[in-house]
């Protein structure tokens, strides 16, 4: 027969654990979560599609503006006016046209363009150095939630194969 003390003590470890669940300290979490479009559509809702090399990165601090966001995914409903990200740190960087696919930018042009840093706030892991093929809304913002993505080997990459399918 099972000892009343041990079952006791049990329980009581049962409680404080439960309670420590239910009842432990909440805070918000923000983490990165897009509606995957198809192709057609992702270019469709980008103002700028560029392949490019990362020649620089800045940190700044938060723009307390509010914006009109243009399209769905990270930036919320289209038409929604709001934050453009929930991050505190924007990554700003320099970024050298390669190769120019919608928008108004010429290969060897030279952008800035921004993301939010960390990848929890849909933020684009960018390295200087790096090829990126940067899908951009209003000519500037870039996230995960666009069809951006490191250019490895531009031979087989998956996102320039689409671009060329438009020509």
């Amino acid at each position: 027969m099972p000892n009343p003390r041990s079952l006791a003590q049990l329980g009581l470890r049962l409680v404080v654990l439960f309670s420590a669940l239910v009842l432990g300290v909440h805070t918000t979490a923000w983490a990165c979560s897009c509606a995957r479009q198809s192709f057609e559509d992702d270019f469709a809702n980008a103002d700028l599609v560029v392949y490019g090399t990362v020649l620089e990165i800045g940190i700044e601090p938060p723009r307390p503006s509010l914006q009109v966001v243009e399209s769905g995914g990270c930036g919320g409903p289209k038409g929604q006016l709001q934050q453009w990200s929930s991050s505190d740190d924007r990554k700003v960087m320099r970024v050298e046209v390669l190769e120019a696919f919608k928008g108004s930018a010429q290969p060897g042009d030279q952008l800035i363009l921004e993301t939010v840093v960390g990848g929890s706030s849909c933020g684009l892991g960018t390295e200087e150095g790096e090829d990126w093929l940067i899908y951009s809304w209003n000519g500037v913002h870039t996230s995960l939630c666009t069809r951006s993505s490191r250019v490895d080997d531009p031979a087989t990459h998956w996102g320039l194969a689409e671009l060329d399918t438009l020509e």
